[in-house]
């Protein structure tokens, strides 16, 4: 497949701290503030004016003294405060100084304006927060309102919630099959999951008061779930099927068949994609799309190296390939209907999961424990965190990346 790829990376890191182990982040730069200080100012014509005087730090030049036939001239205006390395004026009031401490101050971290979102701020960094611990084995993520929802693989073959600004995690259901992708319909305060070993879709209220309920059974390998419109759509990965249906009593309809182990799945409401994850070792994968409902079936990429994770963002589709051997796994887009596909990261250790804002693609690599960003239309690479377990799902919203850490168990959130 042709492909334009972007030239070297800068990869820039620093070491932040999360419950003793190695973070690494590089988001949030510092900055210094304007010139302070008046112009000079020259009595005029006539004699008797004092010398220049220049003003302090934000204070007005004084003005010169007045000579025998003329007046004094006139004081220099004010200008903003210079503030050393570390401090900066973030309430612009002259009077407080150079109020802020850049290095400690959570809602001014490391520059004016920028919040931690709840964590700390430490050398002008915001750190990790954690929302949930001691989770088992935490896999695909998604977020709706003030909550981020999760499945877990672990021994409580769980769904769960918690609050993005941090507080006690809720149970939506546990005994589940291996769950794994996930999505909320916010319209209908109902979670849905794809129970990977028992072939089942299943739901449930968003607030973990109802029953669990079968949404779909009969499936083979059912790997990931996205709301496509009105409908509920999944990757049936063995039997090669996109499969959709709009309620538990509603009839499950195909999307797309003869499919070649469909994995990942994302919707714009129009168009369902997904990422066919091919035959193991083989570099036959694709990016396919459809209408929701069916039809106008399309490959927008082929001959992929196993093709997983996948977001739908503005005029492109982004997916990550894992890859064929050791740093073989890529970050690319490609445009909605097709085109010239674009390779935004290459050399990645086994990439997941994907997701897109509308400044940069963020991913998370299990091969080498970070989580890492790339501008949507390429650019250096920074690693948000590293050595921390191995990172799973993701997801974003204006403020903070999210994202599930498996062998750490825990959901974790850091300010973008």
């Amino acid at each position: 497949m042709a492909r334009t790829a972007f030239g070297s990376t800068l990869l820039l890191t620093a070491i932040a701290a999360l419950t003793g182990a190695a973070c690494t982040s590089l988001l949030g730069d510092f900055t210094i503030g304007g010139e302070g200080g008046g112009a000079p100012t020259t009595s005029s014509a006539g004699g008797g004016g004092s010398a220049p005087t220049t003003s302090s730090a934000g204070g007005g030049g004084a003005g010169g003294e007045g000579g025998a036939s003329s007046a004094g001239g006139a004081g220099g205006e004010g200008g903003a405060l210079t503030c050393g390395p570390g401090s900066g004026d973030c309430d612009d009031d002259v009077s407080t100084g150079c109020e802020a401490n850049l290095q400690t101050d959570q809602a001014h971290c490391g520059s004016c304006g920028k919040s931690c979102q709840g964590g700390a701020c430490q050398g002008g960094q915001c750190q990790i927060v954690t929302l949930a611990s001691a989770v088992g084995t935490p896999t695909f993520l998604t977020l709706a309102g003030s909550f981020v929802y999760w499945t877990e693989e672990g021994s409580a073959h769980a769904v769960r919630k918690a609050p993005i600004t941090g507080g006690a995690a809720t149970l939506i259901a546990d005994n589940q099959s291996a769950p794994y992708g996930i999505a909320v319909r916010p319209t209908s305060n109902s979670v849905y999951w794809a129970n990977r070993n028992d072939g089942t879709i299943k739901s449930a209220d968003t607030l973990g008061t109802g029953t669990v309920v079968p949404f779909a059974t009969g499936q083979s390998t059912p790997i990931d779930v996205a709301i496509c419109g009105a409908n509920v759509c999944w990757t049936s990965q063995d039997d090669g099927v996109v499969r959709q249906k709009g309620s538990p009593a509603g009839v499950t309809t195909n999307v797309a068949t003869g499919e070649n182990h469909p994995s990942g799945i994302a919707s714009d409401g129009t168009y369902v994609y997904w990422t066919n994850r091919g035959t193991t070792a083989l570099a036959n994968g694709q990016v396919r799309r459809a209408l929701v409902g069916g039809g106008s079936e399309s490959t927008l990429v082929s001959g992929e190296q196993e093709p997983f994770g996948i977001a739908v963002h503005g005029t492109h589709v982004y997916w990550v390939n894992r890859g064929l051997g050791n740093h073989s796994g890529t970050v690319n887009k490609v445009p909605l209907a097709g085109g010239q596909a674009i390779e935004l990261a290459s050399q990645q250790a086994n990439p997941l999961n994907v997701a897109v804002d509308g400044t940069h693609v963020y991913w998370t690599n299990a091969g080498d424990s970070t989580v890492r960003r790339v501008p949507v239309n390429g650019g250096p690479i920074v690693t948000i965190v590293e050595a921390m377990g191995t990172p799973f799902g993701i997801a974003l919203d204006a403020t903070s990346v999210y994202w599930t850490s498996q062998g750490a168990d825990v959901v974790l959130k850091r300010a973008k």
